[in-house]
């Protein structure tokens, strides 16, 4: 998680480069902390990982057990 926190935070100047600025901005913390725990969350197979779209079943995330 730490790895993915710092990607985002080392190429930033890299990332707005490649991205349109309206979809850059979009990329606030709600929507980092959400797409980086998703992603953490379905390498380690806790919850479905993502389709060819690139969306998962975000209420899954919700309905973690921490038995």
């Amino acid at each position: 998680m730490i790895g993915q926190c710092l990607h985002y935070k080392m190429a930033r100047r890299f990332n707005e480069s490649l991205m349109e600025s309206n979809a850059f901005l979009g990329l606030d913390l709600d929507y980092l902390t959400d797409h980086i725990s998703g992603f953490c969350l379905a390498a380690l197979g806790v919850i479905p990982p993502l389709n060819r779209a690139g969306e998962s079943d975000r209420d899954q995330i919700g309905a973690i057990s921490t038995d």
